[in-house]
């Protein structure tokens, strides 16, 4: 079922002005990548969370999308591509920030979810702490406050708004935080 690029244009324009129907074609049409999306995120959330998502990011791909902003240089594809997958990782920081923080800073392999009885979960949770205490430590209280946010599932945008800085402070902070945590073997 392919579509040229003006049947797509319209298509969407159709979906902005709120006809259901025009939707339930897209969706069909991007089934693919929603089931790609499934097939790559299935370890970490369920199924039918992820086709909720991923239906929902398309839907807000398909309003958003704006060709004459992109200089025609990205497709909808791709675009309705990007808002899925960072929707489905903006949900997986949400959800297990300290999972997330361990594939953004490199470390801290320990996480509660792999507890294999109550005591091992107790341990690894003793031991996440005590690596949160020495992360604090080495922290100054900018990165301290940034860190914490970022625990919380929070993106770069979200920190900054928060704390009252630009994004680049906060990316900032935290590539000063990894090489904080690297040099003091944290994810030890």
């Amino acid at each position: 079922m392919k579509r040229n690029n003006a049947d797509l244009l319209t298509m969407l324009e159709k979906i902005r002005q709120g006809e259901k129907k025009e939707f339930d074609k897209l969706y069909q049409l991007y089934t693919p990548l929603i089931n790609s999306k499934v097939a790559e995120f299935s370890q970490s959330l369920e199924s039918d969370e992820i086709i909720q998502i991923s239906s929902i990011a398309l839907y807000d791909a398909a309003m958003s999308y704006n060709p004459d902003k992109v200089d025609n240089k990205v497709t909808f594809g791709l675009y309705a591509d990007i808002c899925i997958r960072n929707r489905l990782i903006s949900e997986l920081r949400r959800q297990k920030p300290s999972e997330a923080l361990e594939d953004h800073f490199n470390g801290l392999e320990h996480s509660f979810e792999r507890a294999t009885s109550p005591e091992d979960y107790l341990l690894r949770k003793e031991d996440m702490l005590t690596r949160l205490r020495r992360a604090k430590a080495l922290l100054t209280p900018y990165e301290s406050s940034v860190f914490f946010h970022y625990l919380s599932g929070k993106s770069y945008e979200e920190i900054a708004q928060a704390l009252g800085k630009s994004r680049k402070s906060v990316d900032n902070a935290l590539r000063r935080i990894r090489d904080k945590f690297k040099d003091d073997h944290i994810s030890e």
